[in-house]
């Protein structure tokens, strides 16, 4: 399994690894990035089973990556987690929720996360 995480929060990527690889998934690839310009970057070149991203970041925020994939045409198959501490502020079209996998509130369970990712 290939797993992306988005988050300009170091901390919070090394949380979000650390939680994954804690529960002995089977994670062949782990990448990171700090915002969605450099996620982009990575997704273009590798093809992700699960991408984890946070909604609010400098440089390109989460709905604008989830956008950016929908008008590339890329990551067809990848599932998406959309991962935020104010989830009810933003409101996602139809297109883009069909995108969506989940969409997790921060903070959230290893459980949760885990449970979503099996």
């Amino acid at each position: 399994m290939k797993i992306l995480i988005v988050d300009d929060c170091e901390i919070q990527r090394s949380i979000i690894m650390e939680m994954l690889k804690s529960n002995k998934m089977n994670i062949s690839t782990f990448s990171e990035a700090e915002n969605g310009e450099k996620a982009l970057k990575i997704i273009e070149k590798i093809d992700f089973d699960f991408i984890i991203t946070d909604i609010q970041m400098p440089c390109m925020d989460g709905v604008c990556l989830l956008r950016e994939i929908i008008k590339r045409k890329i990551a067809h198959k990848t599932k998406i987690i959309i991962m935020s501490a104010e989830i009810e502020s933003f409101n996602f079209t139809d297109t883009e929720r069909e995108k969506i996998f989940k969409i997790i509130k921060k903070p959230f369970s290893m459980k949760e996360l885990t449970d979503l990712i099996n």
